[in-house]
């Protein structure tokens, strides 16, 4: 499933309903040298990721239509221990973290997200600190 990292960065994909986050993180993202796939929906990212195979796909837990926890546990029955999945969401208790971990996510960030926590992540397609 994982496509090649490259000198100007990392396959990225954004599942991401708020048009005003997703927009932010699409640039952060780009600024840092990424090329980014962003979509609003589960059902258009689980489409997207195979389409594209990213390296790494970072989804807000709390989407419209299939949450985020479900197509992180989703994309690990399809593909294993890749891409790499951060999860974003303004959810941030213990309970939280464990269950974003049993759906297959890598990293578990709250929002507002740390820019360059996320910039770290996606960079090095595993989890750091």
């Amino acid at each position: 499933m994982t496509g090649a990292a490259t000198e100007r960065g990392r396959a990225v994909l954004l599942i991401e309903d708020s048009a005003d986050v997703r927009d932010a993180l699409v640039e952060l993202l780009e600024l840092s040298g990424h090329r980014v796939e962003a979509v609003a929906t589960g059902a258009e990212g689980l489409a997207s990721a195979e389409r594209s195979a990213p390296e790494v796909i970072v989804i807000d837990v709390g989407l419209p239509d299939i949450d985020g926890h479900e197509v992180a546990r989703r994309l690990r029955a399809r593909h294993g221990g890749e891409p790499f999945l951060i999860a974003v969401t303004g959810h941030v208790r213990d309970d939280d973290r464990r269950a974003a971990a049993a759906a297959g996510f890598d990293r578990h960030l709250g929002k507002p997200v740390d820019a360059e926590v996320l910039e770290r992540l996606v960079a090095l397609g595993r989890p750091v600190c």
